[in-house]
């Protein structure tokens, strides 16, 4: 199951659905729940306060070899958390994670969803979120993706209210054979809303990553502003990456791009670093540092961004050629 990794602060209840369904149904009527589900592992996560400081969500120990999770989050009007899921804690022999994620943000509220895909190496990860977001509300996505065998990450994103602002972030670093999968959904159904999307990934020996992105602007979404953006590095010639960006507007005033690319390291940054006394591994770490910086500066916290840079520098030393 996963649980919270420590006490939560005055305002913020972590609960099974049955649970919180008798206490709280007012909480629970926000949702519906598939007629088949099994409601005694639905984690209901619910907001009703502001919290600046980040909160950790850890697996706890099984002794099966699958684990599904089901989580839905909940906030209130006005409210603010900072949420970090730490898929890292899983037993070796636990081969297939599913997880299920279900976001509903009330008028004006602010969450910060940050997930450390760190599964173990036999691991089969497939995890998908679902996120509505009201008038005002503002979603921050951060996926690290740093180790499993295959991990498939799908976004469905509705901004379904005007202001409604959505950012999603994806960064990996791969090896050996792991493979990776990130396809992303945002509809935009209301008028005056912000979206942007820039996912990194970083392969090394025959691993393989795919990002397919899709924004979706119907004809009543005016003022719609959405961006995104893929960009990759190759350091191996048989490492495989597939991009497909996808823009699907039928408003007429909006501004919206999209933009990929997929290379090598600058081979005349790397010779000039080498002049400058700088080894060989030096010189990749510094430029796949400053590759992902932009990235990890958006974290919210200075102990999270040195937490996330030191779990990268530990990959990348394993990484570089």
């Amino acid at each position: 199951m996963l649980r919270p990794a420590s006490i939560l602060p005055y305002g913020i209840v972590c609960s099974s659905w049955n649970e919180v369904h008798d206490r709280h149904p007012e909480w629970t009527a926000q949702v519906t729940l598939p007629p088949d589900t099994d409601r005694s592992k639905v984690l209901v996560t619910h907001v009703a306060t502001r919290h600046n400081a980040p909160l950790f969500w850890q697996h706890t120990g099984t002794t099966d070899t699958s684990a599904y999770i089901e989580h839905y989050i909940l906030l209130e009007s006005g409210s603010k958390a900072v949420m970090v899921i730490q898929d890292v804690t899983l037993p070796s022999g636990l081969a297939t994670i599913q997880e299920h994620t279900h976001i509903v943000l009330a008028p004006q509220s602010d969450l910060t969803f940050i997930r450390e895909q760190q599964a173990g190496t036999n691991a089969k990860v497939h995890t998908t979120l679902q996120a509505e977001l009201q008038t005002g509300s503002t979603l921050c996505c951060m996926h690290f993706s740093l180790s499993s065998m295959h991990i498939r990450n799908e976004y469905s994103i509705d901004l379904s209210a005007p202001e409604a602002r959505c950012t999603l972030y994806g960064l990996a670093a791969l090896y050996r054979v792991e493979q990776l999968d990130q396809c992303v959904l945002i509809r935009h159904t209301a008028p005056s809303c912000h979206s942007f999307q820039s996912f990194k990934h970083i392969l090394q020996d025959q691993s393989e990553a795919s990002f397919s992105g899709r924004i979706l602007v119907p004809q009543d979404a005016q003022k719609t502003e959405a961006y995104q953006q893929s960009h990759n590095i190759l350091l191996s010639s048989s490492a495989v990456m597939h991009v497909e960006p996808q823009l699907e507007i039928y408003a007429d005033d909006v501004k919206c791009s999209h933009g990929a690319t997929v290379g090598l390291l600058d081979q005349d940054a790397l010779f000039y670093l080498r002049q400058r006394g700088l080894s060989q591994e030096q010189a990749y770490q510094m430029l796949l540092k400053a590759f992902m910086t932009d990235m990890l500066q958006k974290l919210p916290d200075d102990e999270l961004y040195d937490y996330f840079m030191n779990l990268l520098d530990k990959k990348l030393k394993i990484m570089i050629p």
